[in-house]
C-alpha cells in the first residue's frame, strides 16, 4: 500500500473493468457465489468485490471460486480483492450492541463497495443475503432498510439477487448444478474468532448502524476525495 493510501488492491481479474453493471460484495461463500452466478447469467457484467482483513484472512479460497467462474463463463465479469486494513481495525474497535463481528465486517465491505461503485459509475450494489439467514444481524430486515437509506446518500441502490434461496442445501445444489464446488470458498470468518449474534433487537441494530456509519462516511469521503 502506498503511504497514506486508504486501501490497496491485493489481486484482480479483468479489473479495472471496461464497464460494470453492478458491484457485488463477494466472499466466495455459497450465497455470494450463487449471487455471482445469477448476475453473470443475467448478463449484468458484475464487478465482484472481495474485502479482506489481512490480520486474519487471505483471498486464496475466494480466488479459487473466481477461477471456477472464469472457466465457466470467461471474462463476462471482473473481480478485485481489496485490503483497507487501518479502516478495518478502526471499525472493529467501535463497540456495538449487536454482533461484534459480522455487522462491523459488513460495514467495512459496504463502505468499500460504495467507493468502488462511485469510481466505476455503477448505480447498484448487490449482496449475497438470503432469506434463510435473515436472523443474522447484518442480513436482518432492519439492517437491510438501514443499508438502503445509507446507499441513497450516495445515489446508490441495493439488490438482493439470491434472497429467495431457502436453505444452505439449496445454495449448494445451485452450485453443484453449475459444475462448481458446493463448499464455501471464502476467507475465515470473524465469527470463528469472536462469536456473533442472531435475532438482535431492531432498535439496537438501528443504533449500531448509526454509530458505525459515522467512521464509514469519513472513510468514504476520504477515498472519494483522493479518487483512488
Amino acid at each position: 500500500m502506498e503511504k497514506g493510501a486508504p486501501y490497496s488492491i491485493n489481486k484482480s481479474l479483468g479489473y479495472p473493468p471496461k464497464s460494470a453493471g453492478i458491484v457485488l460484495c463477494f466472499s466466495g461463500g455459497r450465497d455470494s457465489s450463487c449471487a455471482a452466478l445469477k448476475l453473470i447469467q443475467k448478463k449484468k457484467s458484475p464487478l465482484l468485490l472481495t474485502i479482506i482483513d489481512s490480520n486474519l484472512q487471505t483471498d486464496q479460497k475466494t480466488e479459487g471460486r473466481v477461477k471456477e467462474l472464469r472457466d465457466k463463463f470467461g471474462l463476462t465479469f471482473s473481480w478485485v480483492s481489496i485490503c483497507a486494513q487501518p479502516f478495518y481495525e478502526e471499525i472493529f474497535k467501535t463497540p456495538v450492541l449487536t454482533s461484534p463481528s459480522c455487522f462491523n465486517c459488513f460495514m467495512v465491505k459496504l463502505s468499500v463497495a460504495i467507493i468502488i461503485a462511485k469510481k466505476h459509475s455503477v448505480s447498484t450494489i448487490a449482496t449475497g443475503f438470503t432469506s434463510y439467514q435473515a436472523s443474522w444481524v447484518e442480513q436482518s430486515r432492519t439492517a437491510i432498510d438501514e443499508t438502503k437509506k445509507f446507499l441513497s446518500e450516495y445515489e446508490l441502490s441495493l439488490e438482493l439477487p439470491v434472497w429467495d434461496i431457502q436453505s444452505k442445501e439449496d445454495a449448494s445444489k445451485i452450485l453443484s448444478n453449475n459444475s462448481m464446488s458446493p463448499e464455501p470458498l471464502e476467507p475465515v470468518c470473524h465469527c470463528a474468532e469472536k462469536g456473533t449474534m442472531e435475532n438482535a433487537d431492531p432498535q439496537n441494530i438501528r443504533s449500531d448502524f448509526s454509530k458505525l456509519s459515522v467512521p464509514c462516511r469519513d472513510f468514504i469521503d476520504l477515498c472519494l476525495r483522493k479518487k483512488q
